[in-house]
């Protein structure tokens, strides 16, 4: 169930049959790590299995402001 519920939070924020997933920024997933192996390190790994298979990349611009 958790994992649904992350996976569902990193699509692209359409409900119903217009939600799809979308390709994840690398810092999201890093950040989620973090604060994992800070606060229930011992969930870190199973995070990590699970966030695996992912498609990931450089999605993000920072200095893209709009």
């Amino acid at each position: 169930m958790i994992k649904a519920r992350y996976r569902a939070s990193i699509s692209n924020g359409a409900t119903g049959p217009g939600s799809r997933p979308v390709i994840a920024d690398d810092d999201v997933l890093k950040a989620t790590a973090l604060a994992i192996a800070t606060y229930c390190p011992d969930e870190l790994a199973s995070y990590l299995k699970n966030v695996g298979d992912l498609k990931t990349g450089d999605t993000v611009d920072p200095d893209d402001h709009n």
